[in-house]
């Protein structure tokens, strides 16, 4: 009797349009305990229609509001719902659909619909995915629509444990690793993730097959801030910018008997990296006080310092990080981005517009003139020419926060060619975190990557189909080690 009274309320409420989505689950549930089946069919073919028509209702009053100032007669627009309330009403839609009918399919019918209207509704993108994965057969499909779900969240880790769940019951273990990898960064304390991680996460990263030498695939890791005429200038004046700067190893305290071969116990479990980058050819010391640093001095040959902890305190992988990080830099004559900061970098490229009489542009000050003084006896007669090409374009479109976001899109290139190799998001960000010394807790770490900048670019990268695809074309996949 109770259910009959609900009902009828219920119905009364839904008639006059009044209802909220729960409240129509509630009314479908009530209508199957009654097997008034015929009805539940006439509301949910009233509830689809009534949203669709809502929709094009809209797009019509849009185009006739936008027609322009010219139109004779003003158009008022009908009261329609919002995007945000069709959006609910298209979810109550398959909400009823799936739990109340057991119906997933039309559920699913009703989600693509809405996404037709609705291109890219998290909300939506979401609740297709999981109803897709309540099947097997369908799994990479939901595991395509949690990946764009989680481009608008990155930090969701309920998205995050789906998409390893669906890549291990799919046998794509690359794949899986990476994402419980970034689960555990976001919650060391989760024991589904790092189970998991551990089977994965071998004592050294998976040895890389081939060479890494050529330029191709470092195209693939330019972040989009990583563009603009400033590389240009540097690539034109890395040459006397090594000959300018000759390296001094007493600067640093190093002594000859520090020197270290390839074969050293503290390099050989990393040896893999040297030959990939073509390292081999590089001096080696042990820079005791560098701590968790490694850089590169114009020596005779290139010299590599590695930091005393950077060789005692990491793992193969935090080890491969650092060092593929700082080589990405160097071979592109990129290092100064990590020396200088913004303004001091901006000296530096106004040193090389004056070194071809652009003397007035931004960042010139009295380091400006100290730069020049450096370069000018290095600078070759082929490298003038091209600055003289170059410099009326950076002094006619370069500000300072043009410089800073370009500064930011090397280091962040950087970093991404060093998760490519190191291949544990995990590590690489507490790695990056005690590189600045920056102290990562085990808890709000989400807060903490979200606010930090080359930590949310790096962790964004590591979950996109570039990294995967990447690491797949490269063949550096990685397999379980059970």
């Amino acid at each position: 009797m109770k259910d009959l009274v609900e009902l009828q309320q219920l119905q009364e409420k839904v008639d006059r349009g009044e209802a909220s989505a729960p409240e129509r689950q509630e009314f479908i549930t009530l209508l199957q305990k009654a097997q008034r089946h015929g009805e539940i069919a006439h509301y949910l073919d009233r509830w689809e229609s009534e949203v669709r028509e809502e929709h094009e209702a809209s797009v019509v009053v849009e185009n006739r509001v936008d027609r322009g100032p010219n139109d004779a007669v003003p158009v008022e627009a009908p009261s329609i719902e919002d995007d945000v309330s069709r959006v609910q009403r298209y979810l109550g839609l398959a909400d009823v659909y799936a739990h109340q009918l057991g119906k997933l399919e039309e559920a699913q019918r009703i989600l693509r619909r809405a996404l037709e209207y609705h291109p890219g509704e998290p909300k939506l993108i979401r609740r297709l995915a999981d109803l897709l994965a309540l099947n097997r057969a369908s799994y990479p499909e939901a595991a395509k629509f949690y990946s764009l779900a989680l481009q608008n969240d990155p930090f969701e880790q309920s998205i995050l444990r789906m998409l390893g769940r669906i890549a291990g019951h799919l046998q794509v273990s690359d794949r899986a690793y990476g994402y419980y990898s970034a689960l555990l960064a976001l919650n060391p304390k989760d024991t589904e993730a790092a189970n998991f991680v551990r089977h994965c996460r071998s004592e050294k990263p998976w040895v890389l097959n081939r060479q890494v030498r050529s330029a191709s695939w470092t195209e693939y890791l330019k972040h989009p801030k990583h563009e603009g005429i400033m590389g240009e200038m540097i690539e034109v004046m890395r040459p006397a910018l090594r000959q300018a700067q000759p390296g001094d190893l007493s600067r640093w305290g190093i002594q000859a008997s520090e020197r270290l071969s390839l074969i050293h116990p503290k390099l050989l479990s990393i040896r893999f990296l040297f030959d990939a980058f073509g390292l081999d050819t590089v001096d080696t010391y042990l820079w005791q006080d560098g701590g968790l640093s490694c850089r590169f001095e114009e020596c005779t040959r290139p010299t590599l310092l590695v930091g005393g902890d950077l060789l005692a305190q990491c793992t193969d992988r935090e080890k491969s990080f650092l060092l593929a990080r700082m080589n990405y830099l160097y071979a592109k004559g990129y290092e100064i981005c990590e020396k200088l900061d913004t303004r001091a970098l901006a000296a530096l490229f106004a040193s090389f517009c004056a070194l071809v009489g652009f003397d007035d542009v931004y960042g010139a000050n009295a380091e400006t003139e100290a730069w020049k003084a450096l370069l000018e006896d290095h600078i070759s007669a082929e490298a003038k020419e091209s600055l003289r090409a170059l410099a009326p374009i950076y002094a006619g479109a370069v500000d300072e926060e043009m410089l800073q976001d370009w500064r930011q899109g090397v280091l962040a290139s950087a970093d991404r060619a060093a998760l490519l190799v190191s291949c544990d998001i995990d590590e690489a960000l507490d790695t990056l975190f005690r590189y600045r010394n920056i102290r990562l807790g085990s808890m709000g770490r989400e807060k903490v990557f979200a606010n930090y900048g080359p930590a949310k670019e790096l962790f964004r990268f590591a979950l996109s189909e570039e990294y995967f695809t990447l690491r797949e074309r490269l063949g550096w996949n990685l397999r379980p080690q059970y």
